[in-house]
């Protein structure tokens, strides 16, 4: 077995191809997309951005055969071999990205598991199984077979008598305005908008942020749930939702706020609803019970703030009030992942 990284040829169209003898006897035009230098029996891990319709790109290459192979990084021919310092750097340049693993196995997993993005601008995150397993295969071999990896979650209940201080799980920053605790949730006070960051790093800049809606029974009030929250500024991006269905994603700069995007949304119903932000990359994007309301929209201005937050407008009376809340990591942290010495379960018959 050779494993290596490699380039594409193919059109990735069922015509103008040159007429192959697929295994059934069957003439067929396919020319799809393949690797570039492998030939006989071989397998392949696809590490193009999704929606790619030319050559461009690159692969992982298991190849049945110890014989040298020009590509454009030779891998070695065993999954438990040691990537020196140089092929290692060299293979993370030519993906645009920093490994931290040292053998073969485990930067496949680390390629797979935490440098994926769901913004087009790379491949995709591998998912789970049904099982909640994370499972890559390639060559005939199992690369990994492990429980899903976590990254951090962090939860806010406001399970707790009526105060002035606003968190009971979490630590809270109140940066503008006034927030109490009322009734057991999270709750404005100040009417006019105000802003709270919940003090406690995620493992990444990838996250998700996520409150239960309550409260704030006039149709004038908003809600809103922060990512990428600065630690010693105001300055975030916001998922703003009215009661009523109008719908914004900004970018709040010191105090600021500058509309990426804007739109109608559904009606939110509270003691119903989950508000929800989530960043990947340059995607920013608004939910509503996991339905995106507005985006992704792509703005590249802030990365590398792990904090969250939230956002009230209350108007008049009506307090605008929060409950559950939740940030967490889309993936865990690259330096999280751990390869066990003998993870695998052995392919029977292959």
């Amino acid at each position: 077995m050779r494993f290596f990284l490699d380039t594409f040829i193919g059109d990735g169209t069922d015509s103008g191809g040159p007429i192959e003898i697929d295994e059934d006897g069957i003439e067929s035009s396919l020319n799809p997309f393949r690797s570039a230098h492998a030939e006989g029996d071989y397998s392949i891990i696809s590490l193009r951005p999704p929606m790619t319709t030319d050559q461009s790109g690159l692969c992982l290459v298991g190849h049945e055969g110890s014989g040298g192979v020009t590509a454009v990084e030779d891998l070695g021919d065993t999954l438990d071999q040691r990537l020196n310092t140089g092929l290692r750097n060299r293979l993370g340049n030519a993906l645009g990205i920093t490994l931290e693993q040292s053998d073969l196995r485990g930067v496949i997993a680390e390629i797979l598991l935490l440098h994926g993005r769901e913004d087009g601008t790379r491949w995709r995150r591998l998912k789970q199984d049904r099982s909640g397993r994370h499972k890559i295969w390639l060559g005939g071999q199992v690369v990994y077979d492990a429980p899903a990896i976590r990254g951090t979650t962090i939860t806010e209940s406001w399970d707790g008598a009526d105060s002035d201080d606003f968190g009971v799980d979490l630590t809270w920053t109140e940066i503008l305005g006034d927030f109490d605790v009322l009734d057991s949730e999270g709750s404005t006070v100040s009417t006019t908008t105000s802003f709270a960051r919940a003090e406690h790093d995620l493992a990444t800049d990838d996250h998700s942020a996520a409150y239960d809606v309550e409260g704030g029974a006039t149709g004038s009030n908003w809600w809103g749930i922060c990512a990428r929250y600065e630690a010693s500024a105001d300055t975030c991006y916001v998922y703003t939702h009215k009661k009523t269905g109008n719908t914004a994603l900004s970018f709040r700069d010191a105090g600021s706020m500058e509309t990426i995007a804007s739109g109608s949304g559904s009606t939110l119903v509270n003691g119903t609803d989950v508000l929800k932000i989530e960043v990947d990359g340059s995607s920013v994007e608004g939910f509503v019970n996991d339905v995106s309301e507005i985006g992704p929209q792509t703005d590249t201005r802030l990365t590398g703030q792990t904090r969250t937050g939230l956002r009230g407008i209350q108007n008049g009376g009506n307090r605008v009030k929060f409950d559950n809340f939740v940030g967490t990591d889309l993936v865990a942290a690259v330096g999280s992942l751990v390869i066990p010495k003998r993870p695998l379960k052995a392919m029977i018959g292959r």
